[in-house]
């Protein structure tokens, strides 16, 4: 009997326990209390003591050498040699033997980039004083970019965009170059029917220029030979005129030497700490329109900061391959309201509040060419940046 009463107690908890697990959930059991709400909002007013610092990247430093004509901006590359020996190493002799006589020059550059717009490129090369250094500026030099200091030109085909381009260089390319310790110069300037723009490629770069020279020496019979020897770059850098200076409100970025603006955001605690971020945008308005050659672009480029020591900070990287997200790339002219993804910075904020709630906006690549944009400061009257914030707030919020 105890035993049947027992086995009858199993089939009722084992019949209490059954569900048809393929009915539909009964409301209020299975259902949230409340929906799901998404906010979009625009909030003015969240960017304070934002401000642009310049000298990042130096001319000297960049990649490449930007040279531009035609248009409102005119930029040429210089570039001195490493010196040349009064001697060539001969190995018939085991030793140096003196240089008798300069036959001719060769110089090599390599194209980094041909701005499409512009025909009938070429690059004329003039001889510049062999003291050109950092110190020179783009007045010092513009006397020498005449005819009577034109020592070559090289074309470039209006089908090339990169290339390694050569001239062969006269003897007297080159007449004081005993006077100035060996030591040799140039200026790279664009004739072209329109504005026109080049990249050539810097000493920074790797890929930088040389310029080499054949030679006359004493052989070991007495006759003379010839032998070449070649020079890498001591100095570069590109020269350009001046573009203006920014507004009392407004905030640089790019140019060269580059600018960078840093905002720091007074961000509201009830959307960064307590809802979930979907997605953050700034809106920025210029102050003039963007700097540069009709018909280029630049990109303006958002990142985060590891701690917030002014225009010393230390800066997130992002990767290499992701150029396209926390940017905007600009068309040289435009006057159009830019906006720039900032998601990948201010949700982090959420988990580290050592994370300084600023970051800085910069040109990529960096220091390489006059292109510039100039916005709006939070101190403007008028078109100061903005913020665009989409958040999920909590669950049960009446916000």
């Amino acid at each position: 009997m105890g035993k049947l009463l027992a086995s009858l107690s199993l089939l009722v908890i084992a019949a209490a326990c059954t569900e048809d697990v393929g009915a539909p959930g009964a409301c209020p059991e299975f259902c949230p209390s409340s929906t799901i709400k998404v906010i979009d909002t625009v909030i003015a007013g969240l960017i304070e003591r934002d401000s642009s610092f310049r000298g990042f990247v130096i001319p000297q430093d960049a990649a490449t050498m930007q040279v531009i004509s035609g248009g409102a901006i005119t930029s040429r590359g210089v570039i001195r040699f490493l010196p040349f020996s009064d001697s060539v190493r001969v190995i018939d002799f085991g030793s140096n033997q003196p240089v008798l006589a300069t036959d001719s020059f060769s110089l090599r550059l390599n194209l980094a980039r041909r701005f499409p717009a512009g025909s009938n490129i070429e690059l004329a090369i003039h001889r510049l004083p062999a003291n050109i250094d950092s110190t020179t500026t783009f007045g010092a030099v513009d006397q020498f970019f005449a005819d009577s200091t034109l020592i070559a030109t090289i074309n470039i085909a209006d089908s090339v965009t990169s290339d390694s381009l050569s001239a062969i260089l006269a003897v007297d390319a080159f007449p004081t170059l005993a006077a100035d310790s060996l030591v040799a110069s140039i200026g790279i300037a664009i004739r072209s029917v329109g504005p026109a723009l080049v990249d050539v490629s810097a000493n920074g770069s790797g890929n930088g220029a040389s310029l080499g020279r054949w030679v006359q020496i004493d052989s070991t019979d007495g006759t003379t030979v010839q032998r070449s020897e070649s020079r890498q770059v001591d100095f570069d850098s590109f020269l350009f005129s001046a573009s203006g200076v920014p507004g009392p409100d407004a905030l640089s970025v790019g140019g060269s030497p580059s600018a960078r603006a840093l905002l720091r955001v007074n961000a509201p605690s009830f959307i960064v700490d307590t809802s979930n971020v979907i997605r953050a945008t700034l809106i920025m308005i210029p102050s003039e329109p963007v700097i540069g050659v009709p018909g280029d672009t630049i990109r303006i480029q958002a990142e985060a900061l590891i701690t917030d020591f002014g225009p010393k900070s230390p800066i997130i990287p992002l990767p290499s391959d992701s150029l396209l997200f926390g940017s905007a790339l600009l068309p040289v002219g435009s006057m159009d309201t830019v906006r720039i993804d900032i998601t990948h910075i201010v949700v982090p904020w959420k988990n580290n509040p050592r994370l300084p709630r600023s970051f800085m906006l910069r040109v990529v690549p960096e220091g390489a060419g006059v292109g510039e944009y100039r916005f709006q400061s939070s101190r403007a009257s008028f078109g100061s940046p903005l913020i665009q914030w989409t958040f999920i707030p909590p669950a049960g919020s009446n916000r």
